[in-house]
């Protein structure tokens, strides 16, 4: 979630973030191909952004 904010400058709720953690995690198996990720869903909580956001180093 947090990644997603950082570098797509995307909010989306955690669910909504998994394919970019997926391909991600995948970035060597991924390389060199054309790759469209499905980034969905704002039902996130101030709260959860507050917490999501405190826990990066």
């Amino acid at each position: 979630m947090v990644h997603m904010i950082e570098c797509a400058h995307t909010l989306a709720e955690a669910s909504g973030a998994a394919p970019l953690a997926a391909a991600y995690r995948m970035r060597s198996e991924l390389s060199n191909l054309k790759v469209g990720l499905v980034c969905s869903g704002g039902n996130t909580s101030l709260e959860h952004l507050k917490y999501a956001l405190s826990e990066v180093d």
